[in-house]
């Protein structure tokens, strides 16, 4: 028999020695009765999560046998927590061989099919008899407790049109079903409820398209009934109806050249510990809205006036660019964290009575806008190439409102070289061609490193590449700082340059670029999954480490769950302990970084991820965008 007993006691009694099944079998020439009791359980095997349940198999004793129990769940073996005792346990007069099977405190993991087999063996230990029994332990209770879609339980009136807040409770029976009640047990607006059953979950959603005018604080849960009769509550989750609000400025009418000033202000009820933390974003047409990062040009200052905090964005210089709309967001942190965004848009235009600048970034091809003054009182714009483009020797870096000359932007095509020098490496040799420059010689080890390494030794027949400095008699450098993006791995097209003779820095003989390279290597490779994304509050980081050794994949066999670092250029974030699976020779890395509160995510967002090992002494960097 399975004797089936809770926290608050036995659930069904031992039943009566008529009703078991009995076997006989011969020892030492003596009849020996063992009684083993059926399966039976009352009143069910519906169990309420959170409660200790202890599964019991009995069997009747006799001084002449051993017995031994063994447990199933599911199939396989179960021995996380079961007790088995030598010693003859009496229950109702009779004496008994017991084993039990416990669930302390039982999660909805508990679910399953238990079974045990015995094994009835003689005196000389000879097996003489096997019986497997088996019940069914079924969890009921809230497998979801109430909470809205971002898994917040104060709910806070921010002016958001839309409220969804869920629960769900698993095995309901067919009298029992879920209902939002208030902090009295009074259903809350039945007309805002729904409920829908999915594979023994019931779901219950409570949603409202605009607060309630009339809806004071109030606390409110799930409740499961049968009939009237209340029978289990969850934990409550808080709808607080405090009034947040962001008022937008007037629009501005600004004169080019001179600094432009827009304001904001956030209100709250109340006094807060914390303040909210303004940011400012300017409208970009159908695509992301671009994020104004405080800095030379938008320079925002916030002062709190009372239970308001006046934010104001000063853009510096303003050109034709920077016309457009505007708006702000206030983040509060306290009583829950709430976004409030400006409704109304700051209009920012050109003032009348100016001289009209036509100017806009997409007037420079092949570079970009990174600086603007005022030269007596005329605009000035300071152009910066792009990667593999130089300002051609005819045009210069600058660009005046409504002037007809242009910088322009050249394509530079740059060719590289390995000539032997001593055992250290290979001497890099580079030429460099383009509409009005051209040159050869050497490169100056300035910002060198192994990515343009690589790119320079398989652009002349090898696989992977080292870069080192080495001591030369030639003082004919041409180039300096080399640098080439992350993800290239093949040529310097979209790698950026310095002509030797523009550079601020000398290079001494010693300080000449080489490589060392070869065939064979080991290789860290970590590839960021589709899953890792930025979230409101942590960045969520999903992994995958590979090492390749000699150009071959080389399988992992641990990875340290604390070898991980997650790094922002621009705040310090909090890094919590990896989780490291390792799986057919490479490691999945699960990584949360916490933003620290009120952190704006500047444009664009990048990370990097720095790892030590898998051997010692090793240090690898991976870098990712969102």
């Amino acid at each position: 028999m399975f004797k089936l007993t809770s926290s608050k006691g036995a659930v069904g009694d031992v039943r009566c020695m008529a009703d078991v099944k009995e076997d006989f079998f011969e020892t030492s020439n003596n009849f020996i009765t063992v009684a083993l009791l059926d399966v039976s359980i009352t009143p069910a095997t519906l169990v309420k999560v959170g409660d200790s349940v202890a599964i019991s198999a009995l069997v009747t004793y006799d001084e002449r046998l051993s017995v031994v129990f063994s447990w199933t769940k599911n199939g396989e073996e179960y021995h996380t927590v079961s007790t088995y005792s030598e010693t003859p346990v009496s229950m109702d007069g009779s004496t008994f061989f017991k084993s039990e099977a416990i669930l302390t405190s039982a999660g909805f993991n508990g679910d399953g099919i238990y079974k045990v087999v015995v094994q009835v063996k003689d005196a000389e230990g000879n097996e003489r008899w096997v019986e497997e029994l088996q019940t069914e332990v079924a969890i009921h209770g809230f497998i979801k407790q109430p909470s809205d879609e971002e898994g917040d339980t104060i709910i806070v009136n921010s002016g958001q049109e839309n409220v969804k807040l869920t629960c769900a409770y698993q095995r309901l029976t067919h009298s029992q079903d879920i209902r939002w009640v208030d902090e009295s047990n009074k259903t809350f607006h039945e007309d805002w409820q729904t409920s829908e059953e999915d594979d023994k979950v019931t779901i219950s959603v409570l949603q409202f398209e605009e607060w309630p005018q009339d809806l004071s604080d109030t606390q409110i849960m799930c409740a499961v009934f049968d009939g009237d009769d209340l029978l289990y509550e969850s934990d409550q989750i808080s709808l607080l109806s405090h009034e947040y609000e962001v008022q937008m400025g007037p629009d501005v009418d600004a004169t080019l050249g001179e600094d432009a000033i827009l304001t904001c202000t956030a209100s709250s009820p109340e006094h807060l510990e914390h303040l909210p933390t303004v940011t400012w974003y300017k409208k970009n047409g159908g695509s992301e809205d671009d994020f104004l990062e405080d800095g030379k040009h938008f320079i925002t200052n916030n002062k709190l006036d009372g239970t308001s905090l006046l934010s104001t964005l000063t853009i510096a210089t303003v050109d034709q660019n920077d016309l457009g709309q505007y708006y702000c967001m206030a983040q509060y942190e306290e009583p829950a964290y709430i976004e409030v965004i400006g409704e109304d848009l700051i209009t920012l235009s050109e003032g009348s009575g100016q001289e009209k600048c036509d100017i806009l970034q997409q007037n420079v091809e092949n570079g970009k806008i990174v600086k603007k003054s005022t030269d007596g009182g005329r605009l000035r714009f300071t152009v910066e190439c792009d990667p593999g483009y130089w300002l051609s020797n005819s045009t210069g870096n600058l660009l005046y409102c409504n002037s007809t000359i242009l910088p322009e932007c050249e394509r530079v095509i740059i060719k590289t070289s390995i000539v032997a020098h001593n055992e250290e490496g290979h001497l890099v040799q580079v030429s460099y061609t383009s509409k009005s420059w051209n040159g050869n010689g050497t490169l100056c080890d300035d910002g060198w490193d192994n990515r343009e390494a690589g790119i320079i030794c398989r652009q002349n027949g090898f696989k992977y590449g080292k870069a080192i400095s080495l001591v030369t008699d030639r003082e004919d450098f041409v180039l300096t700082g080399l640098d080439c993006p992350c993800d290239e791995k093949e040529n310097l097209e979209r790698c950026s340059a310095t002509r030797y003779e523009d550079s601020e820095l000398p290079c001494l003989p010693e300080e000449t670029a080489g490589v060392r390279c070869y065939n064979q290597s080991t290789e860290i490779i970590g590839t960021f999954l589709k899953k890792t994304a930025s979230k409101k509050k942590a960045y969520k980081i999903f992994l995958s480490v590979e090492v390749n050794k000699f150009g071959e994949p080389f399988g992992l066999t641990r990875l340290h769950s604390s070898s991980f670092e997650v790094k922002s250029q621009s705040v310090k974030l909090k890094t919590g302990k990896a989780s490291v699976k390792v799986k057919e020779g490479a490691a999945f890395v699960t990584l949360i970084a916490k933003k620290p509160k009120g952190h704006g995510p500047p444009k664009p967002d990048c990370l990097t991820v720095e790892m030590e090992g898998p051997a010692n002494g090793q240090h690898h960097e991976f870098e990712h965008c969102f």
